[in-house]
């Protein structure tokens, strides 16, 4: 439904309409004033509007978002020099530039607050004490996004108190994976998983954020199936990938660590794992598994050299642990 002003000067127009897409249980007013460009003028003008998203079973999601444009006059292309969007808390402000000939956008986004567990299904898959610090990201990225996929590079920001930079994207929209790989400085890993802790010492496990609405991606009510029935379906899957330069773990310092964290299958059970390989502690060499659940986490470690005697628990014992094992 739309309501086109007549009566605004010639070169002037005025839309409002609403918007209503039931498959995706979507709908929302939108409103459009522009100045129509001459020959070799850009149009130009702003939009705005309002989103209200209901998953089933789940109350209504609300956003908003406006942007001044300026189409140029081949109708090719158009700018968007001050997008913004709020949803549910989140926010961001961007400078995009589209071709619409090709569907290409790319400009700079500035993230004001970003909860991946809030919006994104492996988000709400990862263990909390990854789930915790992504609840509220701040930051800024190069965006490039086209029919096939989307990307964010360059990516500079915060993930809780720690600095981070890197790459987040979807290379290929037909089968989705969510490819994250960050650079962070420090990390104390003892506070993301806690049972890493060292004996005796008191750390409390991180808490899960809460949302009382359903994921966006993938969406509820939009079935990933493909026309043949017996397919098993469109996955969103995910792999994470953190270096830490100056890790902290077990109460000690280590050396540069390499985690990766992504999604297996044993046993009908999906899992996530998380991997290390080969980090310098206890001037030995270890690597290992952790495989997480709602009602275990399995480790395996491989550990070459470790000096026992460094471990923080001989400090606080009158027997101490002492030998290398392997």
């Amino acid at each position: 439904e739309a309501d086109i002003n007549p009566y605004l000067p010639a070169g002037n127009v005025a839309l409002s309409a609403f918007l209503s897409l039931p498959a995706a249980d979507l709908d929302g007013p939108f409103s459009l004033e522009a100045t129509i460009g001459s020959e070799g003028i850009p149009a130009r003008g702003r939009f705005s509007g309002e989103v209200s998203i209901k998953p089933p079973g789940r109350r209504t999601v609300r956003g908003s978002f406006a942007s001044n444009f300026h189409l140029q006059p081949d109708g090719k292309n158009v700018a968007l020099p001050d997008f913004r969007m709020v949803a549910e808390g989140d926010g961001l402000m961007a400078s995009i530039d589209a071709d619409l000939e090709k569907v290409r956008f790319t400009g700079q986004v500035q993230i004001h607050k970003l909860s991946l567990p809030r919006w994104f299904g492996f988000g709400r898959a990862l263990p909390p004490g990854l789930q915790q610090p992504m609840d509220g990201l701040i930051g800024e990225f190069d965006l490039f996004a086209d029919v096939h996929g989307a990307e964010a590079w360059n990516l500079r920001g915060a993930v809780g108190p720690l600095a981070v930079s890197g790459y987040v994207g979807v290379k290929d929209f037909s089968a989705p994976e969510v490819v994250v790989d960050l650079d962070l400085d420090r990390a104390n890993l003892d506070l993301i998983f806690p049972f890493l802790a060292k004996a005796g010492k008191y750390v409390p496990d991180p808490r899960k954020p809460e949302f009382d609405h359903s994921v966006l991606a993938p969406y509820p009510s939009l079935s990933p199936r493909v026309p043949d029935q017996n397919s098993p379906g469109i996955e969103v899957g995910y792999d994470v990938k953190v270096r830490v330069t100056k890790p902290r773990v077990h109460d000690v310092d280590a050396g540069t660590l390499e985690v990766r964290v992504f999604p297996v299958r044993a046993a009908g059970v999906e899992k996530t794992r998380v991997s290390f390989d080969r980090v310098s502690v206890l001037k030995g060499i270890v690597s290992g598994t952790l495989d997480i659940d709602e009602q275990a986490i399995i480790m395996r470690y491989d550990v070459d050299g470790a000096e026992l005697g460094l471990l923080p628990e001989n400090l606080d014992n009158e027997v101490r642990i002492a030998g290398k094992v392997t």
